[in-house]
């Protein structure tokens, strides 16, 4: 049973208060400047294009060499063009440019904003009134257009990143790019070059808002928390009644007869005159193609084609409170609770049966456990290997 897809908006107060000022730990990478927002993916602070008093880019990145942990960058550019990054404490980072390529005018940052940040996500620009990110599609694209020296961003979880420094005359653009058929946000900062300084500053600054209010999202079932729609679970009994409703479904069904050991039609690679190769396959007969098993008869294909590793999950670290209801941190529903990830994801309680369902698949399909530990390609639709062991 899947669940239903969340799109519910977060609840948040439009009266704006300071927030409690922290520090972004920004780290150089080689995407650009990994910024961390709590509840949401990190934003990558995109390493700028050199442009023109236009918007022609005059050199393009050729090579980046990030060192001491993500400290120091040197960020190559063609013309031998390189601009030097440091992390100092505070969360600023200070830039410098060697070398700068002729007709230089400025540089065009920019980093992409999840999409799920309209949950409830809003920003300010110079610590003006709050603009909320829209959740449905607006009628202009561009939320913000003009100049500006700061910007915060609050998540829906109330968590602040605030990006200010630059220079003198920067101009700042937050963009909805649905308008360009990509459910995302976009910031843009044109920062002037000024040949007389030194060190371009840019700060980033974490923190909360207070003033806002988090409201569920995600019942314990993982639907919609406030909306109502036909089929919506409500309880655990409705759940297994499902089970049961499902099992007189299936028998009601007439058992079938006729059919091979592959579940194929027994007889029908005779009469079509089918080979029997000992492999899945396809044949073409009187100019129709056929599904063949590997005894040669003919077969209707309606079950799990493939299924392989993966490593999606569900972020609920620092935004608990939208969920009615978690799991505990261990045992079985939180086995992902590993490596960079820990404390990130979760197998849902409908995920579990699908896991169980792998596993004893693997339990007796010893030749399946090579592909999944990734010693081993995965098997084609012809392999011998996929034909059961008598």
């Amino acid at each position: 049973m899947s669940s239903a897809k969340i799109i519910s908006a977060v609840f948040f107060s439009f009266v704006f208060l300071a927030a409690s000022i922290l520090f972004a730990q920004p780290k150089l990478t080689s995407e650009g400047i990994r910024l961390p927002l709590k509840g949401l993916d990190d934003l990558v602070f995109e390493y700028p294009q050199l442009q023109d008093n236009g918007t022609k880019t005059l050199a393009k990145v050729f090579d980046k060499v990030i060192t001491d942990n993500g400290r120091n960058a040197v960020i190559k550019y063609e013309g031998n063009t390189e601009l030097h990054y440091a992390v100092k404490n505070n969360g600023l980072v200070e830039l410098r440019i060697n070398n700068p390529p002729a007709n230089f005018s400025k540089l065009r940052f920019g980093t992409l904003i999840p999409f799920a940040i309209n949950e409830g996500g809003k920003f300010s620009i110079d610590g003006g009134d709050a603009k909320p990110f829209p959740m449905e599609k607006p009628a202009q694209p561009h939320l913000y257009q003009g100049s500006a020296n700061s910007i915060l961003i609050t998540a829906p979880s109330g968590a602040t990143l605030k990006i200010s420094g630059f220079e003198v005359g920067n101009y700042f653009q937050v963009q909805d790019n649905r308008e360009w058929n990509w459910s995302i946000y976009y910031l843009m900062i044109l920062c002037p070059y000024n040949k007389d300084h030194e060190v371009i500053e840019l700060r980033f600054e974490s923190g909360k808002d207070e003033t806002v209010k988090v409201e569920k999202i995600v019942d314990k079932f993982g639907q919609d928390f406030s909306r109502s729609f036909t089929g919506k679970i409500s309880s655990e009994d409705e759940l297994k009644k499902d089970v049961e409703t499902d099992k007189e479904y299936y028998a009601s069904f007439p058992k079938q007869t006729g059919l091979d050991e592959y579940g194929g039609f027994d007889g029908t690679g005779k009469a079509l005159g089918l080979k029997k190769t000992g492999f899945f396959h396809v044949q073409q007969v009187n100019g129709k193609w056929y599904l063949v098993n590997p005894v040669g008869n003919v077969f209707f294909h309606r079950a799990l084609c493939v299924f392989n590793p993966s490593d999606d999950y569900t972020y609920t670290q620092g935004r608990e409170s939208i969920f009615e209801w978690l799991p505990p941190r261990s045992g079985r529903f939180f086995e992902m609770n590993t490596g960079e990830k820990a404390n990130t994801g979760l197998f849902s309680v409908a995920d579990r049966p699908w896991k169980d369902f792998i596993a004893e698949v693997v339990k007796t399909n010893t030749d399946i456990l090579p592909v999944l530990e990734g010693k081993r390609k995965p098997f084609v639709f012809d392999d011998p290997r996929f034909v059961p062991k008598k």
